[in-house]
């Protein structure tokens, strides 16, 4: 309550509106949420994830490129496969491919293998180069992603190789310092 008053401004007119200020105060809360990320300074696991996604940033660009040009190249041939032979799209139509960005979402879904439905070619030739867009998009994340998973798994065992021997480091000087205490 005390809050609400506090964020009430005078518009002039001798009326009171409350401030858009209190979005201020929620976008606040959210960095709270992101205090959790100081955690990870303390989970082996979540620095050799950190380590491995630093690792893998050429190949995570790599298949957001391909990725790109295989959206970009499919939804301009079926912009052009679903016009009519006047070179026209149909207004009537809600689920049309109007533009070449609009068929940048029907590609996106169909290469991630999605599919909403929303959007579907219907000429012949248009379902043709839709089932090579899926086929596109398997083979571009089925090629990527192994590699981008070695990496990881190799992070992975490292890091543990690591966090083993400095247990064991640890482990063997304390039993030195128990037997010189004896």
């Amino acid at each position: 309550m005390m809050l609400k008053l506090y964020f009430q401004r005078d518009d002039g007119d001798g009326k009171k509106s409350s401030m858009s200020s209190l979005v201020i105060l929620r976008v606040l809360r959210l960095f709270r949420v992101l205090r959790i990320f100081k955690l990870s300074r303390h989970s082996n696991n979540m620095i050799a994830f950190g380590i491995a996604l630093r690792g893998s940033l050429m190949e995570l660009m790599s298949l957001a490129l391909f990725l790109a040009i295989d959206i970009v190249v499919f939804a301009s041939i079926l912009y052009f496969c679903e016009m009519k032979d006047d070179g026209s799209i149909a207004p009537d139509d809600p689920n049309n491919f109007s533009s070449i960005p609009a068929a940048c979402w029907w590609a996106v879904a169909t290469i991630t293998t999605v599919g909403y439905g929303d959007m579907y070619p219907r000429t012949w030739l248009g379902k043709i180069f839709g089932c090579f867009c899926v086929f596109s998009g398997i083979l571009v994340i089925a090629f990527q992603v192994p590699i981008i998973v070695a990496k990881f798994t190799w992070t992975f065992m490292q890091k543990s190789n690591q966090s083993s021997a400095d247990n064991n480091a640890e482990g063997e000087s304390t039993d030195g310092e128990m037997e010189k205490g004896r």
